[in-house]
């Protein structure tokens, strides 16, 4: 049955005067309080690791500077004695098709600063700085997060923040094993994410599928995938052999013809670097060269569309996730659409949920704001439990 409207989440706006500063909003129980950053960096530590395990940032929360909240019940009943800090669940953030760590750095470090936990924020396979490699799909960069989570918990060369080695709320030791991850992802990053939690549910708490679902795109949202290959074939006759022959300038006037968006130009010329002529073959001059396969890409994007490991009905050997996925879907985009099939979401994931932005596909970069607040106290109201530290 399609449905227009399911499970919409909604920030209800009520009087109430807020305590000591603090803004609350009311989530049909009870009163929660929303949290504002504070002016401090997160650490962003950059790992480049060893073929076959994903690079990626690590962001990790300055945990001297964490927002302060008072605590609150169901019945709106406040104390302001107490600080607390949250015991949320470490993440991993996936990018999209042609995207990179770069795109959710940001995002990442306010979700990091806002929630006082740990960002993991990986280059997917064939995309940044990680290993090229056949095929892609999403058995594939499923397989290359058990493997990132492994070098995790068992290298003792790797880049790991303590909360992900020691993640408790009574200063008992857990592991990645037990603690598990919010893992969330942007498009194709969001299939990934779902696919992954349903492989993997021992290591998943909960999920945010960005503007994406757990079944095949519908049709309408066939020309948005097809523009990825108009631009890929453009970008792989601009640079076959060995590279475009000229500046980013002249990469970029030619790429126009077929891009008709500042934004899309910017985000796909992420993708190349600028290498000198002779290491290009070209006999000198400068040499735009691609960081990412094109060809293999281009020929991978129909594995991205269904919902499949790598052949249709593969993942029906797996159980019902029972933990919370959350959907953000973006009213002005075709790739989820008006309409949702709630009876094919709910045979996948039992306890699910969906909130609308006002935005094109590209939500994080076009309402990182309105997405951080939506993701957050998604993120508090699920896995918002807390520890006193102090008067």
């Amino acid at each position: 049955m399609l449905l227009s409207q399911t499970r919409l989440i909604r920030t209800v706006s009520v009087p109430f005067r807020p305590q000591n500063g603090i803004s609350f909003y009311f989530n049909g129980s009870g009163f929660l309080p929303i949290v504002t950053p504070r002016q401090s960096r997160s650490l962003i530590t950059h790992s480049r690791n060893k073929a076959g395990i994903l690079d990626f940032d690590l962001v990790q929360p300055d945990l001297n500077t964490q927002p302060k909240h008072t605590s609150t019940t169901a019945s709106s009943d406040i104390t302001t004695t107490t600080q607390l800090k949250y015991q949320i669940p470490p993440i991993i953030f996936l990018h999209g098709l042609m995207g990179n760590r770069k795109n959710n750095r940001t995002a990442a470090r306010e979700l990091s600063k806002l929630l006082g936990t740990s960002v993991i924020v990986p280059d997917l396979r064939n995309h940044g700085t990680s290993f090229h490699l056949a095929p892609h799909d999403n058995e594939s960069m499923c397989n290359d997060l058990i493997l990132l989570i492994n070098h995790l918990r068992n290298d003792d060369d790797a880049l790991v923040a303590p909360q992900i080695k020691s993640n408790s709320t009574n200063n008992e030791s857990t592991t990645i094993d037990d603690s598990g991850f919010i893992v969330i992802g942007h498009s194709m990053g969001g299939k990934v994410a779902m696919c992954f939690a349903l492989r993997n549910p021992e290591l998943v708490k909960g999920v945010i599928s960005i503007d994406n679902i757990p079944y095949t795109n519908p049709e309408r949202s066939f020309a948005e995938f097809e523009k990825f290959h108009i631009w890929l074939n453009e970008l792989q006759w601009l640079t076959e052999g060995g590279g475009f022959k000229g500046s980013m300038a002249g990469l970029r006037a030619n790429l126009k013809k077929v891009v008709d968006s500042e934004a899309i130009l910017n985000f796909l010329l992420s993708n190349f670097d600028k290498s000198s002529g002779i290491a290009a073959g070209s006999g000198g001059g400068s040499t735009i060269v691609p960081k990412v396969p094109l060809k293999l890409i281009n020929s991978s994007i129909e594995n991205l569309i269904d919902f499949k490991l790598s052949t249709r009905g593969d993942l029906d050997k797996y159980a019902p996730f029972n933990d919370p996925l959350l959907i953000v879907r973006a009213r002005y985009s075709e790739f989820i659409g008006r309409d949702l099939h709630a009876s094919i979401i709910d045979k996948r994931f039992t306890s699910w949920e969906i909130e609308d932005v006002d935005s094109g596909h590209w939500i994080i970069s076009e309402k990182r704001k309105e997405f951080i607040h939506i993701a957050s106290n998604w993120i508090l109201k699920k896995f918002g439990n807390t520890v006193t530290t102090g008067n």
